[in-house]
């Protein structure tokens, strides 16, 4: 009878493909190792003359194993397939362009009661850098403070054993930094760390070496589509991992006032809070008092505004002194870092730190299963990675199309949208996958309880909102029909947008109302409601309106043909600014929107039948459709292996 080898102490795990330029001396720095107990499995996946080079290594030395792999399926395959094969206490790592110290394998037997993970430093030498010179070694204490936040260390740097392994499920099959998303699983489960002053080896960076351009095997793409055609989170088929647990907590948090009345954000947010509690999940704010009113607004005003009862708190960090202020909207505790500023703009460092101090308590204080979060500068990025340090899931809400790049989204697990134009703009652009979710409206907050419907109504949210079309469709109806009075609420960030108009002359039918904190005030008086924008994002002002039973002439740009669907009537733009919110409009331009506007207000079977469809469609936005919506998304919501952001060359 033939006898089993003996059990070795160390399995070394190398995939390779395509790897015959650096395999030889990978393989080697193994087989010359002062720690002789080991053994070399290799899942080779390549097409080129690889496997000729495994072949003689493996007559040189019996340690040596290869298993051949028809497809390249990632890197993140090729290692489970060889670790199914290990027969090692533990698991070591080494790619096929590194190379292994001599005595790498030595310190791991030397060191193997420090931790169920070693993480050992390692030595850079970048092959394309200047005189092709090493830099210093990688530090492993800086995975001590940044396991949860970054992908810190390559598997170079990392032994292991066996058994976490099995535990955690094994290597997850995604495009990057699967690597750091099992160490952290792993992490997650139990396993104790042991972080080692030694280098393990050399770690070679080349153009071509995979942490610079991500591999993508044909099923990683299949179901990154698969996903996003789906509606489902980038990685796997949105099922929890095995330690996922059930999602009870959710922690909103961020820079920006989530009371602010004059944030679309903050309020289809705080909305969406309400919901979440009514559906029983215990929800909490923390935020600064930052708000988009160009003139800026005291959190005093805003919370007598909304009738909410408040506390205030005196807060210390360091020399730093400021205050806390603890109130509750409906349900939901909301805690308010005063700050120095309302308009963004931070006061020094000093008060920076004392914000991100403060949520870091109050997320060890509160631990939420997740942080929800929104806002793109740099204190609302740090606010997200002080949530990953502490091993928090993190959503981002994005319902604008001002974001240019990537940054605000790499310590991220999901990301959600408002709407499927933002989304696929986001793909399109920042090759961003992002899931639609409908902002719930909070009935009790928009329908007028008294409505005298007299005004066509446009509301002045944004830039390229249509304001010049608006302008010349009010001078016609001056002069053609003085009798229908029009009203216009002005956005938050805006001042003299009569002298910004450029109309002609005053305008007898026009109204002018402030940006308003509560749009009961505008709705209640609204009949018609006009949309001209040029590329409306949220379509915030639309929803509520229809919740309203008020009918909505907009234009059939961004986000409104899905949003207004057929309650309203859908009109192109003026060509003449049809590219340009700056460029006004001839009067001709604007006859079809006369026209249309005309023909809903004279005709009352028209305006009444849009005036039912509109408030049938509000019902895609109401709690009643929603609620079961809310519960599943954020019951299932977990740790993503990465950050959903499509590799380069996938968008390409």
């Amino acid at each position: 009878m033939s006898s089993q080898p003996p059990r070795p102490f160390i399995s070394v795990i190398m995939p390779v493909f395509n790897g015959a330029a650096t395999l030889d001396r990978a393989v080697r720095s193994v087989h010359f190792q002062t720690f002789l107990d080991w053994e070399l499995i290799v899942a080779d996946e390549s097409t080129d003359n690889s496997m000729a080079i495994l072949q003689q290594w493996m007559e040189r030395d019996a340690r040596i194993r290869v298993e051949h792999r028809d497809e390249n399926q990632g890197l993140g395959a090729a290692r489970n397939a060889a670790i199914r094969l290990a027969r090692g206490e533990f698991i070591s790592y080494l790619d096929r362009d590194d190379e292994y110290y001599t005595d790498h394998l030595t310190h791991v037997w030397q060191f193997r009661d420090r931790g169920d993970v070693l993480v050992f430093g390692y030595d850079f030498v970048y092959e394309d850098g200047p005189a092709g010179g090493r830099l210093p070694s990688w530090d492993p204490a800086q995975a001590r403070q940044h396991i949860f936040t970054s992908g810190v260390c390559t598997p170079l740097g990392v032994v292991h054993r066996r058994e976490w392994w099995e535990k955690v499920g094994g290597f997850s099959d995604v495009w990057y930094e699967e690597d750091a998303d099992l160490w952290r699983r792993m992490a997650r489960a139990g396993a104790r760390l042991g972080y080692l002053p030694l280098t393990s080896g050399l770690y070679h960076v080349r153009r071509d070496s995979l942490s610079r351009s991500p591999h993508i095997s044909r099923r990683q793409r299949e179901m990154f589509l698969a996903n996003w055609q789906a509606n489902r989170p980038m990685y796997g088929d949105g099922q929890p991992s095995p330690s996922h647990h059930k999602v009870e907590k959710i922690a909103l948090v961020s820079p920006y006032c989530v009371i602010d009345p004059t944030s679309e954000a903050a309020t289809v947010m705080l909305d969406a809070l309400g919901l979440l509690a009514d559906l029983g999940f215990s929800c909490e704010v923390l935020c600064g008092s930052y708000v988009e009113s160009q003139e800026g607004s005291h959190w005093e005003d805003i919370l007598a505004t909304r009738n909410v009862p408040y506390e205030v708190q005196d807060l210390r960090f360091d020399s730093y002194g400021g205050r806390l202020i603890l109130a509750t909207h409906g349900k939901v505790p909301v805690t308010l870092f005063d700050t120095t500023s309302t308009r963004g703009q931070w006061q020094d460092e000093q008060e920076v730190n004392a914000f991100l101090a403060t949520c870091e308590w109050f997320l060890k204080k509160n631990r939420p299963d997740v942080l929800w979060t929104f806002g793109s500068d740099a204190v609302a990025i740090r606010v997200q990675q002080v949530a990953k340090h502490l091993d928090i899931p993190v959503l981002f809400a994005r319902y604008d199309l001002s974001y240019r790049d990537t940054q605000p989204f790499k310590a991220v697990d999901y990301v959600i949208t408002a709407n499927e134009f933002c989304r696929q703009h986001y793909w399109k652009t920042l090759g961003l996958f992002s899931q639609k979710l409908l902002p719930v409206i909070d009935s009790k907050r928009v329908v007028a309880e008294t409505r005298e419907p007299r005004f066509l109504t446009f509301v002045n949210h944004q830039p390229h909102g249509g304001t010049l079309v608006f302008a010349r469709i009010a001078e016609r109806l001056a002069r053609r029909r003085p009798d229908i009075p029009v009203l216009l609420v002005q956005g938050p960030s805006q001042t003299d947008p009569l002298g910004k108009m450029g109309t002609e002359g005053p305008l007898k039918n026009l109204t002018m109302a402030p940006a308003p904190t509560d749009p009961r005030e505008y709705l209640a008086k609204t009949r018609l409601l006009l949309v001209p924008s040029l590329e409306e994002d949220l379509g915030l002002a639309a929803i509520e309106a229809m919740v309203n039973g008020i009918p909505i002439v907009a234009s059939n740009r961004g986000s409104l043909p899905e949003t207004v669907g057929d309650a309203g009537i859908l009109l192109e733009m003026p060509r003449a600014c049809s590219a340009d919110p700056h460029v006004r409009p001839t009067t001709e331009d604007v006859e079809p929107w006369a026209e249309a506007i005309l023909r809903l207000w004279d005709d009352e079977a028209s305006y009444t039948r849009l005036s039912e469809r509109s408030r049938d469609r509000s019902r895609l936005w109401q709690a009643e459709h929603l609620g079961p919506i809310y519960r599943e998304f954020f019951g299932g919501l977990c740790h993503q292996p990465g950050a959903p952001l499509l590799p380069k060359q996938f968008v390409e």
